[in-house]
């Protein structure tokens, strides 16, 4: 079929097929670079506070000891500043594997977390997680210096004598 055609209809169809492409190309490069972008972003890390051990003043969610219970699981107690405070969990990261320990709130404005066990002298780091979206509330290192181990549940007395009840008013 192109051999039948003269040089001039060949010239112009190579012509016709050479605009047609430029074409195209320029179609799809306004389509790539003028488009907006999508209007989804990564969300942004909310901050989040440091946790520390608790000192005098208990105005923040601090650390208020780390036990071990009769079982021989790891005992974390954290102090909330009030009732509104989210429930949470604690992410604790180690050298070796990550632990998730699940918090319980007690009578007072302690939530008791517990999970394995941790070992003296180990450094660990504390992510205080919100149960209900998920983001890190605190986060926080810790050197293990002390671990207050439970006494045993209904423990033999020791003295025979009767053990006065404080009064209440």
């Amino acid at each position: 079929m192109l051999s039948k055609l003269t040089s001039n209809q060949k010239i112009l169809l190579i012509a016709f097929a050479l605009i047609l492409l430029i074409g195209i190309s320029i179609c799809i490069a306004s389509i790539l670079f003028f488009t907006p972008s999508s209007t989804t972003e990564e969300p942004t890390a909310e901050p989040y506070t440091t946790i520390q051990y608790c000192r005098n003043n208990l105005q923040e969610v601090c650390l208020l000891s780390f036990g071990r219970d009769i079982y021989g699981n790891a005992v974390i107690n954290v102090f909330i500043p009030n009732e509104e405070f989210p429930e949470f969990y604690l992410r604790i990261v180690r050298t070796t594997d990550e632990i998730i320990y699940v918090c319980t709130k007690s009578e007072s404005s302690t939530i008791i977390c517990k999970g394995d066990a941790l070992n003296l002298g180990e450094r660990v780091e504390i992510f205080v997680t919100s149960t209900e979206s998920y983001q890190i509330i605190a986060q926080g290192t810790f050197l293990i210096k002390a671990i207050y181990i439970s006494p045993e549940i209904n423990e033999p007395a020791t003295d025979s004598t009767p053990t006065p009840l404080a009064e209440e008013d």
